[in-house]
C-alpha cells in the first residue's frame, strides 16, 4: 500500500483576493476608485511580465545584431572573429 499523499493547493491567489476585496469595497461604496484601479490586481502583474519579456526579447535581438556587426567587420578586415 502506498503511503504517498497527494495534496493540491487550490484557491485564490493574493492578487485574486485583493481584487475581491477591492471589488467588495467598490460595490459597497467604501471606495470611490475608477474601475480600472479596482481591476488593477488582475492586469498589473500580467502587464509587468509582458514588459519584462519584451525587454528581454528586444535586448537579445540587439546583442545578436551587435555581435553580427562585429563579426562582419572582423571578416572584412581579414581577421578571425573572436
Amino acid at each position: 500500500m502506498s503511503t504517498e499523499s497527494k495534496t493540491s493547493s487550490g484557491g485564490v491567489s493574493f492578487f485574486g483576493a485583493l481584487f475581491l476585496v477591492l471589488l467588495t469595497l467598490k460595490l459597497t461604496g467604501y471606495i470611490d476608485w475608477p474601475w480600472v484601479w479596482v481591476a488593477a490586481p488582475l492586469w498589473v502583474l500580467p502587464s509587468l511580465v509582458l514588459v519584462i519579456w519584451l525587454f528581454l526579447v528586444i535586448g537579445s535581438k540587439v546583442v545578436k545584431a551587435i555581435e553580427r556587426k562585429r563579426d562582419d567587420r572582423a571578416r572584412l578586415l581579414g581577421k578571425d572573429a573572436p
